[in-house]
């Protein structure tokens, strides 16, 4: 049995090693070292450092394996980074620039050994041969964030200028497309679509599970999840299970629509507060039928 003490000492071992990890990615030294050999920014030497040790995959893998970052994005890095240096190469290079840097930032210091001794000592109390395992899948509609009269105006109103440019920009295009996704939403409300179907998976894996969002959440709502669950640890897995190349989008508690800023706009949100509460409400039900199921 798992003990307070324990995690304590778990969470120890965490904050004693996630500097090494932090170093691996946003170290000057390892940027540098990976722009000696080809790779071109800082992006696509973090996806191919981070990837090489599964081999020179594509894109698309490296979006199912990191599942938070915009497909696109990682397009743009992989697989042309194989192009410039294979992925052997980009392991040397990761591995030889960080050995300074971990020698200035830990030197000799045997906390970390001690911790992993201790991690290891709570480990060997808890192993099990008989870990119940289980996945369930939810199919929900939830209220959609409608788009006003207003803000349908100001949508067409932006589209309307980019279309009477001859030669609209990059920026154009991208703007474009999104104040007409806006004037899409509000054409489908007047239709009478006013929700929106996700789809909710959750995994229990003895006494952890595992609950996955299509959006990135605001806070609050992983906490309201986390706290509700029966679960001794529940894991809120966002942006996953959205369809197609772009990507999920915010959603926004009432106190963060309140607040406004960008990322609680309609135009940034498909769902609204209250659909979040109800994506909340039908995740906890679902974990909570795992976990009496057994």
């Amino acid at each position: 049995m798992i003990t307070d003490h324990d995690r304590s000492t778990a969470r120890r071992l965490w904050h004693l090693l996630e500097p090494i990890h932090a170093v691996t990615y946003f170290s000057p030294e390892t940027t540098e070292a990976y722009k000696a050999i080809g790779l071109k920014g800082f992006w696509q030497g973090y996806f191919a450092s981070r990837i090489a040790p599964m081999g020179p995959v594509s894109g698309e893998v490296c979006s199912a394996l990191f599942y938070n970052f915009q497909p696109e994005m990682i397009r743009r890095a992989l697989p042309s980074a194989w192009d410039a240096a294979s992925p052997a190469a980009v392991l040397q290079a990761r591995n030889e620039s960080l050995q300074p840097v971990r020698a200035s930032m830990f030197g000799d210091d045997e906390r970390i050994a001690e911790a992993a001794e201790d991690v290891a000592t709570v480990i060997a109390k808890d192993i099990r041969s008989d870990v119940p395992m289980a996945h369930l899948v939810r199919q929900l509609d939830l209220p959609a964030q409608l788009v006003t009269d207003a803000e349908c105006a100001i949508a067409r109103k932006v589209c309307a200028g980019i279309d009477a440019k001859k030669e609209p920009t990059r920026n154009d295009r991208y703007w474009r497309r999104y104040y007409g996704l806006i004037v899409e939403r509000y054409l489908a409300q007047q239709k009478g679509e006013k929700t929106l179907a996700v789809e909710v998976h959750v995994l229990r894996l003895g006494d952890v599970a595992m609950a996955t969002s299509p959006f990135e959440l605001y806070r609050d709502y992983a906490v309201r999840i986390q706290a509700r669950s029966p679960f001794v640890q529940t894991f809120v897995v966002q942006l996953a299970a959205v369809p197609g190349p772009d990507g999920g989008t915010y959603l926004a508690t009432e106190r963060g629509a309140w607040g406004r800023g960008y990322s609680a706009s309609r135009y940034c949100n498909l769902v609204s507060p209250k659909g979040g509460q109800e994506l909340v409400d039908e995740t906890v039900a679902t974990l909570k039928a795992i976990h009496t199921a057994g």
